[in-house]
C-alpha cells in the first residue's frame, strides 16, 4: 500500500529549479537560511509540540513535496547515530571506513565550523556551494508551491541533505542526530540498517530531561524494528539499562561495540587514530562495529577484519590513521609562529570538558618532557548562554594551571567588504549583546581558583594568572600574539580554545583554515 509521501509525489508534479540563476546563488541561499523561523516561533504557528508521529509525518510530507518518497529514503541504507559525546567523530570515522572500501557515502552532521556546506558531505567532502544553493532553492520552491510554511533551520537543512543524498545516488547515508533522537528531525524513517549510541551525558536538558535515564530514553527513540543497535562500553548503568529495555521492547539486538584491544593487527602494529585523545578510541570501536555490520548486510565479502583473531586489514588501519574531524582535540601551528601551539576542542558539556581538560594536560606535559623552560599556558574560553560556565571551568582548573585566561565573545570583526552573509544563532546574538557575561565568568574563575588546589602535574608553574576580557575573538587573538612577543628564549606558548564549537570555528577561520 503506498504511503502518504508516495501518493503525494505521484499526485504532484515536482518542478526543479532548473539552471542556477543569480537569485539561486550561494549568497542568496545563505540569506534565505538566515531568515528561517526559530523552532519556538514555528511551534506557535499551530504545530503540535512533542508528538513524535506528527513530526515524522510532517518530515515525510515535506520530502514528498520535493520529490523524495520513502522508497528512495530506504535505498539510502542509513546508519543513524545518536549520543551526547562523540557523535560527529563516530560518524566521520564510519563514513571514512565505508568510503575507503569503494562506497559512495553521504554524511550529515551538525553543527558546522566554517561553512554550512560542511553539514552535507559526499565521499567525505563538503558539498559544493553551487550544489548547496541548488538544493536549498529546490526545497524552498517545493514547499512554497504547495503552500507550506518553511520549517526551522535544522529541519530545512535535513530536507536538503536527504534530497542531496537521493539525487547524488549515494550507497549509504551516515546520519548524526541533531538533538536527542525521539523527536529529532532526522528520525522520520523506519528502516535504517543499523543504529549507534555514543556516550550519553547531560546536555540539552530543557528538551531531553534532567536525569540520565530520561535523556537515554529520548535517544533510544531512534531504535527501529529490524535494525540492531550498538553502543559503547562506557555507558553508565542507568543509561545502559534504559537502552537495553527499549531495544528489548522493539525486539532488536542490542550490542556493545568491541574495544579496539579486542582486534589484532598485522605484525602487531599499534592501532593509530588520526583523531587525538584517548576518548576517540571508544568512538573508533563504535565506528568499526557500525561499518562492519553495514558491510555484512550490503557488501558481502568486503570486510574490515579477517580471521578468528579479528585482524584489521591494512586499508582499515590506514583509514583510521588518516581520518580527521576538525575542532575536536585538534592541534594547529600557524606558519611564522613556531613557539605558539593552538589546541582546539569544542567541548561544551561537563563530561566532554573533563576529557578535553585531560587531553590538553597530557599533550602539554608530553611536549615539555625535554624542555628546560616551563611552558606558558593560555585558555581562551566562552560558552553559549544555555550552558553553566562553572560546570565547564571546573574540570579545566582541576587538571591544568593556566598562566593566562581570556574570556571572549563569539563575535568576529568582519572585513569591510563581505559579500556573503553569515548565519547567526540565538546563542551568538544573546552573547554579543551581553558583555557582562564575560565579566561574570572572569569573577567565577577567580572564585573557583581560590577554592581549588593546583594540579600535581602541570606544565605552566606560574602561581599567578593574568585575566583578560575581550569583546571579540580578534581581540583575544591579539592577547596570544602579545604573549608570544613576551616569551623568553626557549619557551612555548600553548593555547587552549574551548567551551563551544562556535568559538572553535571562529578561531579556525582566524588562523587561516579555509575549509574543513
Amino acid at each position: 500500500m503506498p504511503t502518504a509521501a508516495t501518493v503525494y509525489c505521484r499526485q504532484k508534479r515536482i518542478v526543479g529549479v532548473g539552471r542556477l540563476s543569480s537569485s539561486s546563488s550561494f549568497a542568496s541561499a545563505m540569506g534565505g537560511l538566515a531568515g528561517l523561523p526559530l523552532q519556538s516561533e514555528w511551534w506557535k504557528k499551530g504545530r503540535k509540540k512533542d508528538l513524535t508521529a506528527t513530526l515524522k509525518d510532517e518530515m515525510r510530507q515535506h520530502l514528498g513535496m520535493i520529490g523524495v518518497d520513502e522508497d528512495a529514503v530506504d535505498k539510502l541504507k542509513i546508519i543513524h547515530v545518536t549520543g551526547t559525546k562523540g557523535k560527529g567523530s563516530t560518524c566521520s570515522m564510519t563514513d571514512s571506513l565505508l568510503s575507503a572500501h569503494g562506497l559512495k557515502t553521504g554524511l550529515y552532521t551538525s553543527p558546522h565550523l566554517l561553512s554550512v556546506t560542511e553539514r552535507i558531505k559526499l565521499n567525505g567532502q563538503s558539498i559544493s556551494e553551487a550544489k548547496f544553493a541548488r538544493y536549498f532553492h529546490e526545497v524552498k520552491s517545493g514547499l512554497e508551491k504547495n503552500g507550506e510554511p518553511l520549517p526551522p533551520f535544522f529541519r530545512f537543512v535535513t530536507l536538503m541533505a536527504f534530497l542531496a543524498f537521493v539525487r547524488e545516488k549515494v550507497d549509504v547515508a551516515v546520519v548524526e542526530v541533531g538533538i536527542g533522537g525521539r523527536t529529532d528531525a532526522t528520525n522520520f524513517f523506519d528502516h535504517p540498517t543499523v543504529c549507534g549510541v555514543t556516550s550519553i551525558g547531560y546536555d540539552h536538558m530543557e528538551q531531553l530531561g534532567y536525569s540520565l535515564p530520561e535523556i537515554a530514553w529520548e535517544k533510544s527513540g531512534i531504535f527501529k524494528q529490524g535494525a540492531p543497535a550498538y553502543t559503547t562500553g562506557d555507558q553508565q548503568k542507568c543509561v545502559f539499562d534504559v537502552l537495553a529495555r527499549e531495544a528489548k521492547r522493539k525486539k532488536i539486538p542490542f550490542l556493545i561495540s568491541p574495544t579496539l584491544e579486542t582486534y589484532s593487527t598485522p605484525r602487531g602494529v599499534p592501532i593509530q587514530l588520526g583523531l587525538d585523545g584517548k576518548f576517540q578510541r571508544t568512538n573508533a570501536s563504535l565506528a568499526l562495529a557500525l561499518s562492519g555490520y553495514w558491510l555484512s548486510q550490503h557488501r558481502a565479502g568486503t570486510c574490515l577484519w579477517k580471521g578468528p583473531k579479528k585482524e584489521l586489514t591494512p586499508l582499515c588501519l590506514n583509514t583510521l590513521k588518516n581520518c580527521q574531524w576538525p575542532g575536536r582535540a585538534q592541534t594547529i601551528q600557524v606558519p611564522g609562529h613556531p613557539n605558539v601551539i593552538f589546541h582546539l576542542d569544542g567541548a561544551h558539556t561537563p563530561e566532554s570538558m573533563q576529557m578535553c581538560s585531560e587531553w590538553f594536560s597530557e599533550t602539554v606535559s608530553a611536549s615539555q618532557k625535554h624542555s628546560p623552560v616551563p611552558a606558558r599556558v593560555m585558555l581562551i574560553f566562552n560558552c553559549s548562554v544555555s550552558r553553566n560556565p562553572q560546570t565547564l571551568l571546573t574540570p579545566l582548573i582541576k587538571n591544568n594551571t593556566f598562566t593566562d585566561v581570556v574570556f571572549t565573545s563569539f563575535t568576529q570583526q568582519q572585513p569591510q567588504q563581505n559579500s556573503t552573509p553569515s548565519l547567526s544563532h540565538p546563542s551568538l546574538t544573546a552573547d554579543s549583546t551581553n558583555p557582562s557575561r564575560r565579566a561574570e565568568m572572569a569573577q567565577m574563575w577567580s572564585t573557583l581558583t581560590t577554592k581549588s588546589t593546583p594540579p600535581a602535574t602541570t606544565a605552566g608553574n606560574s602561581t599567578t594568572t593574568t585575566l583578560n576580557i575581550c569583546p571579540t575573538v580578534n581581540k583575544a587573538l591579539e592577547c596570544v600574539w602579545g604573549a608570544e612577543r613576551a616569551l623568553p628564549r626557549g619557551q612555548t606558548l600553548h593555547v587552549l580554545v574551548t567551551g563551544s564549537l562556535w568559538l572553535v570555528g571562529a578561531y579556525l577561520k582566524l588562523l587561516g583554515v579555509s575549509r574543513v
